[in-house]
This record gives C-alpha cells, sequence and structure tokens, in this order.
C-alpha cells in the first residue's frame, strides 16, 4: 500500500490522504520494529515488492528512490517518537502510580496520540506490562471533542446567504472576459453586496488558482469584486460576487435587486498574468520530469498573479545546476513558442493518450478538461492558459525548499515579474562589479574575496584587543574592591562582544577569584550587554539570580545564565548599577 501510494504522488502528512499513509507506514514500522530492531527492515521489504510487483506495475520502478527514501524517513521519525514518547508514557504511569491509579486516563492516551505520534494501540501493550489498565472511553471522548472542534470551520455561503431555489451559473470565462447578465439573487451585508447572475466570466478559485479579480456595473455604478464563491455542489454550481459598497462609484442610490442586469468585467491584466503562470506550471511539471525522471509528481500547487507554487514529490534538494537546468528547459519550451491545445473528452480516453491525472482529485469521468501543449504536456486541468507558450515571455525560479518529506516547493515568476528580477539582479551585479572594477561574471569571486579579507580582519582585531585587554589587567586588578566579603570589580566598554567580556573576566579570576561585572555599549545601535562572572568559591554569597533581577528593575534589562555566569543586556542606558550592587552585596 504504501509503495504504491507514493508512486502515484502520495506524500507523508498531516492531513487528508497524505495522513493515512503515514498512518499506514506507522503502523507496518511498529509490528516491523517487534519483528527486529533493524529500522531498515520495512525499506527493505518495500524494495523486495517493488522487485516482484513491477511488472505489473512499472511506475514502482520509476519512483523506487523516492519510495525508499520516504519510508526510511518516515521509520527513522517514528523510532523518534517512539522513544519520546515511551518517556512521556513512564513519566504518566510514575504520577498515577504515585496517585494510586492504576489507569491512564482518556486525556493522557490521547496527548500520546496526538502530540507525540504515539498509537493507543503501543500504549496499551506497555501499560498493561506495567500493570495499568486504559481509559479508552475517555480517549473517545477526547477524539470526539477534537473532531468537533475540526468541523467548526464556517461556511461564508451558509453565513451571509441562503439559496433557497435551485440556482446556478453558466461560466464563460474561457470564452470572453466580459458578460452581461440578468441578476437572479442578491443580498446585502453590512457594506458589502452579494450576487448571483445567470451567467459569469470570473473564475472562481478552484485546482490551486486564485480567483479573479474586476468589477461589475449595475444600474451605472460600478463596484470593485472583493471575493468570489461558488456556491452548490456538483456539476451546477452558482458563482457568487461579493460587492463593495462603499467603494462603489458612483455611490449607489437604489438598492440592486433580483432581475436587474449586471455587466461583469473581469481584470484583464490580472487573468493573463494568472494564464502566465498556470501554463507555465505545467511547462514545470515536464521540465522537472526531463530532468530527474517520470517519477515525478506534482503535490500541489498555487498560481496567482504575482507568482506561482508549485509542490512536486523529490527526496533530494536541487543544486543550482539543476535548477538552472530546469529553467533552461522551460524557457526553451517558451522560446519555441507552442501553440496550445485546449479540448474536452472522456476521462478514460484522457488517460489512454498519456494525460496526467493528479492523485486524489475528482473528475467527472464522462466530461474532462485538457490542456496539452503538443510534444511537451497534457494535463487534466480546469484553470485558464494561454494560447502560445511564447505568450509568457520568461521564466524564472525564485527558490526551491522543502516543504515535508519527501516534498519540495518551488516558487516562480513569470513575464514580468521574470524580467523584473532579471533586471534586479543585473543591477545589483552590475553595480558590485563597477565598485570592484571586475566582470559581473567575476563579482561573486570579488565579494567571496572581500568576506575572506572581512573574516581575517575581524581575527586580527580580536586578536589585537585580546592583547589590549591584557595589557590592562594589571590596572584593573588594582582597581578590584572587597565588597561583602567578595572580591568585586565593575568595568564599562565599547563594542565589547561577549567573547571579549568573558576573556577580561576569566583573566581577571585567575588573578584574583570574585564577582566581576563587565558592561558594554554598542556605538553603532545604542544597545548595552553585559556580563557577569563569579567565582565557584563565592556562589554561597552572591546570587547572580538576584543581580539579573535587579537590572532588570533598574534599567529594564533582560537575562539569564547559570550560577556563575550571567549574561543579557538591554536598549536603556546603564543607571548606577555599579552602586546597585554594591549596596546589593553589602547587604549578603
Amino acid at each position: 500500500s504504501s509503495s504504491l501510494l507514493i508512486a502515484d504522488g502520495c506524500s507523508p502528512s498531516n492531513e487528508g490522504r497524505g495522513y493515512v499513509l503515514r498512518k499506514i507506514i506507522r503502523r507496518a514500522a511498529l509490528f516491523a520494529q517487534k519483528l527486529s530492531p533493524d529500522l531498515k527492515l520495512f525499506p527493505q521489504l518495500a524494495e523486495t515488492f517493488i522487485e516482484f510487483f513491477s511488472p505489473v506495475y512499472p511506475e514502482l520502478t520509476t519512483s523506487k528512490p523516492l519510495i525508499v527514501s520516504l519510508l526510511t524517513q518516515e521509520v527513522e521519525r517514528f523510532n523518534a517518537n517512539l522513544i519520546q514518547g515511551q518517556a512521556i508514557l513512564e513519566k504518566y504511569l510514575a504520577e498515577n502510580r504515585k496517585n494510586d491509579q492504576r489507569q491512564l486516563s482518556g486525556e493522557q492516551i490521547f496527548k500520546l496520540y496526538d502530540t507525540y505520534g504515539f498509537p493507543p494501540e503501543l500504549t496499551r501493550v506497555l501499560a498493561q506490562e506495567g500493570g495499568f489498565g486504559l481509559d479508552m472511553s475517555g480517549f473517545e471522548t477526547e477524539m470526539k471533542k477534537q473532531q468537533e472542534q475540526s468541523c467548526k470551520k464556517t461556511k461564508l455561503e451558509e453565513q451571509e446567504f441562503i439559496i433557497t431555489q435551485n440556482v446556478s451559473t453558466k461560466f464563460v470565462g474561457y470564452e470572453t472576459l466580459q458578460a452581461t447578465s440578468k441578476i437572479i439573487f442578491a443580498n446585502c451585508v453590512g457594506e458589502c453586496l452579494w450576487i448571483i447572475t445567470e451567467v459569469s466570466p470570473f473564475y472562481v478559485e478552484s485546482g490551486g488558482q486564485i480567483s479573479d479579480k474586476g468589477t461589475v456595473i449595475i444600474n451605472g455604478v460600478r463596484y470593485p469584486v472583493v471575493e468570489l464563491k461558488k456556491v452548490g455542489a456538483g456539476p451546477k454550481y452558482a458563482i457568487a460576487a461579493k460587492l463593495a459598497c462603499a467603494q462603489a462609484t458612483p455611490a449607489p442610490v437604489e438598492p440592486v435587486k433580483v432581475g436587474d442586469m449586471a455587466e461583469c468585467v473581469v481584470d484583464a491584466d490580472v487573468r493573463f498574468a494568472i494564464a502566465k503562470n498556470h501554463t507555465a506550471t505545467h511547462l514545470l511539471q515536464s521540465a522537472l520530469m526531463k530532468v530527474f525522471g517520470p517519477q515525478i509528481k506534482q503535490a500541489g500547487s498555487l498560481v496567482a498573479d504575482a507568482y506561482a507554487r508549485f509542490d512536486f514529490t523529490h527526496h533530494q534538494a536541487l543544486t543550482i545546476e539543476q535548477l538552472e537546468e530546469v529553467e533552461r528547459v522551460v524557457n526553451g519550451y517558451i522560446m519555441d513558442d507552442v501553440a496550445t491545445n485546449i479540448f474536452e473528452t472522456t476521462l478514460d480516453d484522457a488517460r489512454s493518450k498519456g494525460v496526467i491525472a493528479f492523485f486524489g482529485e475528482k473528475y467527472n469521468p464522462e466530461r474532462v478538461r485538457v490542456i496539452q501543449v503538443p510534444g511537451i504536456s497534457a494535463e487534466l486541468c480546469g484553470g485558464t492558459h494561454v494560447t502560445r507558450t511564447g505568450t509568457i515571455g520568461a521564466f524564472k525560479i525564485l527558490s526551491d525548499a522543502a516543504l515535508a518529506s519527501g516534498t519540495r516547493r518551488i516558487t516562480l515568476v513569470t513575464g514580468f515579474g521574470a524580467l523584473k528580477m532579471f533586471q534586479q539582479t543585473y543591477t545589483v551585479v552590475k553595480k558590485l562589479g563597477d565598485d570592484f572594477k571586475v566582470k559581473p561574471e567575476e563579482t561573486y569571486d570579488a565579494v567571496h574575496k572581500l568576506q575572506e579579507h572581512y573574516q581575517q580582519a575581524l581575527t586580527a582585531i580580536k586578536q589585537l584587543k585580546k592583547h589590549m585587554y591584557k595589557a590592562h589587567i594589571g590596572t584593573w586588578e588594582q582597581q578590584i574592591t572587597t565588597v561583602g566579603n567578595v572580591p568585586y570589580l565593575y568595568l564599562e566598554f565599547d563594542d565589547a562582544s561577549n567573547d571579549d567580556l568573558k576573556f577580561v573576566a576569566q583573566e581577571l579570576e585567575r588573578r584574583k577569584p570574585g564577582f566581576y561585572m563587565l558592561v558594554s555599549k554598542d556605538l553603532v545601535t545604542g544597545r548595552w550587554s553585559f556580563m557577569g562572572y563569579l567565582a565557584q568559591s563565592h556562589v554561597h554569597v552572591v546570587s547572580l539570580k538576584s543581580i539579573v533581577q535587579l537590572l532588570k528593575d533598574s534599567c529594564g534589562w533582560r537575562g539569564g545564565g547559570s550560577q556563575t555566569l550571567v549574561q543579557g543586556g538591554g536598549d536603556q542606558p546603564a543607571r548606577s548599577i555599579n552602586e546597585l550592587i554594591m549596596a546589593m552585596l553589602k547587604q549578603s
């Protein structure tokens, strides 16, 4: 089950289908651990399964590295949870034993399960070994509470308007960005107006693509659209638009009612930017499969006008060279200016033609929409797309990061967004090149060399400071006074680091063990830092915890540490700290 799910694009997670997969893996890992303490047992079983069933399921072979990597990570993570959970369980057992309770409460069982991933069946086994029972009814109560809490997600369409009649909207946004239609529902809520029209060009957020932006003109008044919602389920649904009455121009003088005509206008710039980014994600999917292999599966996406995110299954971080290759492939597709082919067919026909359908998505078997870029990509998709790849203009990856175990996320920009990135990057590199008097391609080496020189300078300054401090140790030693039977010295510095302060304190302690309060001011930020250093032989006389509290009360400084060393700081200037500490030492 685990191998086939991963090969089909599912990754372990804490929600949805990923949570089911994680539960399967952890249940199997638990029994595998009982058979053998070797954590590699379960992934090894997967390798055997893949070898045996790959003739029937060839996708197992292409996804083998990902399957083995994910299973290994999940089993290792579960083992860590087991160790942590067992420690918490032992704590609960000890507490209950102390209170003469021979049963784990439902709350304790649930916390082990919910917080530490410790399955109730394992809790039962370990608890019974210690002579304890389990309050499973209490556990079920806690589970029910969590489920009820999760179900409290409100549905805006149910709160702000109730559709009492069977209404639906014909979406014409693929063909046009403007449509005039009759209003079949209208309801004013506060300063906002919800309307539903018979026909609408507005695309409502779906499949990772955000909703359109635009305006609606009713009775000569222009209302900005602030939100779009799908009302109802199934193939027929209504498109509800939330309009901002307070921002309408001119101000409305009569209420909007059912039967009025509404001119719905989509913001063309936003729609085209979204379309570019959406088609780019399809090209990216193809490029990733070309660079890394057919085992790459989409695991989610967000397509907006300013950028797009693309999540995919992969078990390793991408190198700079690999990212550059992916960018080169996608931009090659764009430069080829391939015409997109958008058509509808049956689900079986689409699959027979090799069209990509995403795991976990629900499709109408009689009617699916295919976005085909001939020779490059073919996917089931209900979003909006460009008619030719050349329209995208340019493609640039902004970042690549691990999203979850075996899942990565690429953030990208296209068109003018990519152009802006290229321009900003070039401008920065050009300015640095001019400053360093090197060619653009030599800028990195120049900056790296400067960084090395900077680190060398910092090391040299640190050594010079140490020599300077050593030269002053004798003078400072003469300033040490005994206060409350404790040798004490207060010193103030400029731009001294914590390491500098600690070095001075340790040098002083070698001469005369006692208590030293060292304070420094950062001349750039104006922030103060302190270090209190106390010889071990005087911990019974001086409480550094009390010193920290004194600094907090006198000038708002915060800090902490051990019995012999505390450090911290604050933005307020030092105010008679030396006199206050001396007074405290005299009292002690």
